[in-house]
């Protein structure tokens, strides 16, 4: 069985009690942010059908500028998960917390994993488009 990923950009990220998963701010592939200010997105990944036992999870994020330019890793970061041997697979999810962004020009933000020796793989993209505040109409106004 081909092990499934989804990922998503959001806000926040809470876990309640009941170990359900709160997210607030979901990002719909496109987040408009004010130039030079800088804000925090976080990610929720959900990993299903990965064979029991133990895995390393790699995690890369990049930033390609919308007019060319060098791509930037924005993080990079592995981490170890574990599946207990006496089932057939398991479901991991896996909440990385604080990707600052202080953007000065567009372009697309790219969240990639890797599980154990596979190629890395695009999972999440962002869109982003910068605006800049002018006080005297008192509305963000988009660039193009």
């Amino acid at each position: 069985m081909e092990v499934k990923i989804q990922a998503l950009f959001c806000d926040h990220v809470r876990r309640d009690a009941e170990g359900t998963f709160i997210l607030i701010g979901v990002y719909p592939g496109i987040i408009f942010l004010e130039k030079d200010l800088g804000k925090t997105v976080n990610n929720f990944i959900q990993i299903n059908d990965l064979p029991a036992g133990k895995h390393k999870v790699r995690l890369h994020v990049t930033f390609e500028p919308k007019n060319g330019g060098d791509l930037v890793t924005m993080a990079k970061q592995s981490t170890s998960i574990h599946g207990e041997d006496d089932m057939d697979q398991i479901a991991v999810v896996l909440t990385p917390m604080g990707l600052e962004l202080g953007m000065e020009e567009e372009g697309k933000i790219r969240l990639f994993i890797g599980i154990d020796d596979d190629d890395e793989i695009e999972v999440a993209s962002l869109v982003v488009k910068l605006f800049e505040h002018d006080p005297e109409e008192g509305q963000p106004e988009t660039r193009d």
